[in-house]
């Protein structure tokens, strides 16, 4: 066996033996809150089961809270101060937001433009190839810059999508992909193409 993959299992039984445990100490906590609070047990392995999460991660998450509730406290902030520092928050994620938009609009406006002097470009460059073999008409000239559109216009869609789903905002309909599907019954079967 190779030095290599003599480190590689030497650090994969280190793993295990690691996560073997967490899941022991684990084990042991949730012993220990079931002995000293057998009600409380209970409640932690019915979250459990309703929500699908681990009880560690469940006692996690409800001391994180706990913690928030006693720095809230210790702050002497009430809660029409705190409902004000909520909606501050959210008006600055808003503000934050809304310029994010205005900056992907003037990106994406700027790279229609590139675009478009992209496909412009090499329609010219196409039709200079052709003007030397023969003269070329407008029906030649659409054909190219279809041709061009037809390429960049999917690359657009996905750079927009990807930039809706990056900032978290619903994609549109319009840049679904919509895929056409036809129904072909033969002999009481129905089979999609």
């Amino acid at each position: 066996m190779s030095e290599e993959v003599k480190v590689e299992v030497e650090e994969g039984r280190k793993r295990r033996k690691a996560s073997r445990e967490e899941v022991l100490e684990a084990g042991r906590l949730l012993g220990v809150i079931a002995r000293v609070d057998p009600e409380i047990y209970e409640y932690l392995e019915e979250i459990s089961e309703r929500t699908g999460e681990s009880p560690i991660n469940i006692i996690v998450n409800m001391v994180k809270k706990y913690l928030i509730i006693q720095k809230v406290e210790r702050s002497n902030i009430n809660i029409d101060q705190l409902m004000v520092a909520f909606d501050l928050f959210r008006d600055l994620v808003r503000e934050a937001m809304s310029m994010y938009m205005s900056l992907a609009t003037a990106f994406f406006n700027e790279m229609t433009v590139t675009l478009g002097q992209i496909v412009e470009s090499k329609v010219q460059e196409r039709l200079k190839e052709i003007e030397a073999l023969q003269k070329p008409d407008e029906a030649v000239r659409k054909r190219l810059m279809n041709t061009f559109l037809n390429i960049l216009e999917p690359m657009m869609y996905e750079v927009l999508k990807t930039t809706f789903k990056a900032s978290g905002v619903k994609v549109p309909e319009s840049l679904k992909l919509k895929v056409p599907v036809e129904v072909k019954v033969t002999e009481g079967t129905e089979s999609k193409t």
